[in-house]
């Protein structure tokens, strides 16, 4: 891929961004914004230690990611776009954050296209990632009050 950007419509990206926003509209707390099986298997793999481990490392690296989407954005460059987009969709797969992993497929697709995520779309994968994150803290919390209870 190259980093020149053609003269597609912006139009699929705005689209994009409004599917990441639509997190916003799902309860913090929501379990729909979470593959929870995947956080079950962390929890059985390693138990309340590794969910802390994950969660800490993986909301620095988001962190990180959504900062280099920014930087990339400002330097119009769609390789290291795709790059932070792709890392980002990663860290939230392997979290169980699976409404922002879609959603960054979704930028991605736009990315590929040729069209540099816009500021809404950029916007939307960050709101989506405090709001996904909030989403798998709140059912780790709820976890770890289930596994207290029953211990």
């Amino acid at each position: 891929m190259t980093d020149t950007v053609g003269a597609k419509d912006a139009e699929p990206t705005r689209e994009r961004a409004a599917a990441a926003d639509g997190l916003a509209q799902e309860d913090v707390g929501s379990e729909a914004l979470l593959d929870t099986a995947v956080i079950g298997e962390i929890a059985a793999a390693g138990g309340p230690a590794l969910l802390s481990a994950v969660a800490t490392s993986a909301g620095a690296e988001a962190e990180n990611e959504l900062n280099r989407l920014a930087d990339a954005r400002a330097k119009g460059s769609l390789d290291a776009c795709e790059a932070s987009v792709h890392a980002l969709k990663g860290t939230a797969a392997s979290l169980g954050v699976a409404a922002l992993a879609a959603a960054a497929e979704d930028v991605l697709a736009t990315i590929r296209a040729g069209v540099l995520p816009d500021t809404e779309a950029e916007a939307g994968l960050r709101h989506g990632w405090r709001v996904g994150f909030a989403a798998f803290r709140a059912f780790v919390e709820k976890l770890q009050a289930d596994d207290v209870r029953t211990a």
